[in-house]
Parts: structure tokens; sequence; C-alpha cells
């Protein structure tokens, strides 16, 4: 079997509803499809997913122009030799999402050959069902909290607050949204790095205790791991790094620095599937516990991630797999969905979901 065609497509993808955070509002999501074609008449489909700098739609011009005239001609099933070749052309760590897209092709087309789904090609299913966790992006109080009752109505077991406005109306919104759904639903809050101090930190995680809050995501900048671990040392609530992880590199130094007590682990930003396994079992080995965490990614992205999740060993808190649920539209021909708060694994060989054409025509933007 050999690969003869690979193209990646840019798409611009709407919200459910224009999402903020402490990085700003997005009201689309710029993604791209990935599809190769072999010589055997099997097709694989992956998805770049990437909401910074260029996007997953800006990623696309690298995988035409310099990954897939480097594929060419290879053997799909070679695929942890056709990512280090990638790896060696794209190197940068911002870039690791385009050889992220094609690597889920290239399992894509692995599963559809052996027919088998691509959660046996990372090790074996763990579990059929994922709990999700919803994230409730920067509001006003009283619309977060709306917004919280009704997918706790929904059945979602955990939310994610957004937080990086002033600490009063962040606290606000916490305490909207925990009184909207009562003692049984699960609180997380994600920071996004906007925290300026260690100290800041701490004052903060203090005045969150009433609430019952699971974890606090990303508090310091990514890049301040002497901070992240000093505030892990001193803090009432398990911290958890995201921003702070893209690959194996950035999981090994968060290790041994004791930066966090949890890793939200992306398989776009660790350069793949097979990577963010791998990284998986470096924060088992170290006593830190995972989650995966979403771009979000459309329909495509997030069959991925479930397979992802149904994977890893432990995985003892609600992962975002639910990139979906936030876009209006979306390319798959059968759309996944949450019920009872978790999403159900793929089956089927490969990633086990069916590309909608027209979809894929409708959303396409012009060449980027």
């Amino acid at each position: 079997m050999r690969i003869v065609r690979i193209e990646a497509i840019p798409l611009r993808v709407p919200r459910e509803r224009p999402d903020q955070s402490a990085f700003g509002t997005r009201a689309y999501t710029e993604a791209g499809i990935v599809r190769i074609d072999t010589d055997n008449g099997i097709t694989g489909w992956g998805e770049i997913c990437l909401v910074w700098w260029r996007m997953g739609s800006g990623l696309c011009r690298d995988v035409n122009r310099l990954l897939a005239p480097a594929l060419l001609g290879e053997d799909p099933r070679a695929v942890s030799l056709l990512c280090d070749r990638m790896g060696k052309l794209l190197p940068g760590r911002e870039d690791a999402p385009a050889i992220a897209g094609i690597e889920m092709a290239l399992l894509d087309i692995c599963g559809k050959a052996a027919g088998v789904p691509v959660h046996q090609l990372l090790g074996g299913a763990y579990r059929d069902r994922i709990p999700v966790s919803y994230s409730l992006h920067i509001k006003a109080p009283e619309a977060m909290a709306a917004e919280a009752g009704h997918y706790a109505s929904a059945g979602y077991g955990t939310l994610k607050v957004k937080m990086g406005r002033t600490w009063e109306e962040d606290l606000a919104s916490l305490a909207a949204v925990r009184e909207a759904v009562g003692p049984d639903v699960s609180i997380r809050v994600d920071v996004n790095g906007a925290w300026t101090s260690v100290s800041q930190a701490v004052h903060r995680i203090a005045a969150m205790s009433e609430y019952d809050v699971e974890l606090v995501e990303q508090p310091l900048h990514g890049d301040n791991l002497a901070g992240m671990a000093e505030l892990r040392r001193v803090s009432a609530l398990p911290i958890a790094a995201d921003e702070s992880v893209w690959n194996m590199r950035d999981a090994l130094e968060i290790t041994r620095a004791r930066a966090a007590d949890v890793l939200n682990l992306y398989f776009s930003e660790a350069g793949g599937l097979l990577q963010a396994r791998t990284i998986a079992e470096i924060a088992r080995s170290s006593g830190m516990a995972v989650w995966v965490g979403s771009m979000p990614e459309l329909g495509l992205g997030t069959a991925a991630n479930a397979h992802l999740a149904a994977a890893i060993p432990e995985l003892a808190l609600a992962s975002d797999v639910c990139g979906f649920a936030y876009h209006a539209d979306d390319i798959l021909r059968t759309p996944l969905s949450v019920e009872q708060g978790s999403v159900a694994v793929p089956t089927g060989p490969g990633l086990g979901v069916e590309i909608d054409q027209e979809a894929l025509t409708r959303l396409r933007m012009e060449d980027v």
C-alpha cells in the first residue's frame, strides 16, 4: 500500500456562540482537514487543530507544499517513520498540529486496512465512553450561570469556568455558576495563564475555597514553570498545566520541576496521538493525573480525541472530548453527541466516522 495523494483543506466553521477567554473572543474555528489517498482505494482523514497564530487553516499550506511531497509514494503504515521525517521538515513547536493532522489520517488508514478502530492501535480501550467537561466562556455572571444550569440539566457532570477579567468579575461568575448547578456538579477553573504572580494566585485560590473547585488550570503563564512549581507547593487546590505542556520535553520538564498535579493533554500540540499517548505514560509514571483537552476540534478531531481518551489507562478526570459541541456546523455525516455527560468511543474501523463531502465543500475557505 502506497500514498498517492495528500491534500490539506482549510475550513472556517462558525461557533455556536462567540467564545471569550483570557486569549480573546472567537466566533469561528479555522481548521485544516487532511485527506490521504492510497493506491488500494483507502482514504484516511485527519484534522489540523490550532486556534492561535496561523490556526489550523494557516498550517494547510505547510502540509501541501512541504510535508505532502515528502510522503508521496511511502507506505502509510510506517507511521512513526513518517512522523519523524515530518518533524525534521517542520520542527517548530507551534507547527506540531500539522504533523498531528497527517498522523491522524495515517492511523485512520491503518485502522481501516486492519479492520480495527484507532484505539486498538494505541494499545486498546480501557473504556467505551468518555465523561466530558464543558467550558463556560467569559460572560456576565448571570449569563454564565444560566448556561451552566442548561448544561448541568443536560447531564454534564463537570463544567469549566473560564477566567481572565477582573478578579471581582471572575469570582462573581464562579459563585453564580456554583449556585446554579448545586453541589453535585464538579467545577474546575481555567485561567489560561492570566494571573501575574504566585502571591496573587495563592490569594485567589484561597478565595475560591467555599465553591468546591476541583482544580485550577494554568493559573500562571505557560513558560513560568518555576512559579507553577512554587504555587503547587502551597496551593490549596490541585494545579493543572495546559499551555505549559505541548510535547514530551515539556512533560519531562514539568515532571522534573514538579510544576503541576495534572496535565491537560492535546494530541495536536503533542504532534499526534502516538506522542500524546506517550506523554500520558510520562504523567502516569510521575504520579500526575491527566485529562484529554480540546482546542476545540470539529467532529473528526473529537473522534480522534475519544480514541486517545479510551486508550489512556488512568483517566479519573472528565475530559474535554466534546469540541463539536461548541460549533454550529460540522463535517461528519453522522454527528457525535453527548449523552448523559459522556461521548461514546467510535467502534468502526479507523476513526470510525464518515466525512460529509457537501459540508466539506460548504465550509471550505479560499486556499490560504
